[in-house]
């Protein structure tokens, strides 16, 4: 897999490990839960929930993450505040 493939691809926890943000350990069990927690019900927990409600990474640290995703992605990223309802 080449530079820009990798970059496209932009894992969560890849990012992670690249930030310091994690350990390999944090990564795989983490990967573990979202996987059982998917076969049980059927439906998949995002990466960085489980990592933030284990307390692993703190909000800013997910939202960091986050946002390095959407740009190696290529995706602008949105501003992140109140909305208001009309």
């Amino acid at each position: 897999m080449n530079a820009a493939t990798r970059d496209q691809r932009a894992l969560f926890g890849q990012i992670a490990l690249e930030q310091g943000f994690l350990s390999q350990a944090d990564v795989d069990l983490a990967l573990e839960e979202q996987r059982d927690w998917r076969n049980a019900h059927g439906m998949s927990l995002f990466l960085g929930q489980i990592l933030h409600r284990r307390r692993r990474l703190t909000m800013p640290q997910v939202i960091a993450i986050l946002r390095r995703q959407l740009f190696l992605r290529g995706t602008r990223s949105v501003a992140y505040g109140s909305a208001t309802n009309q």
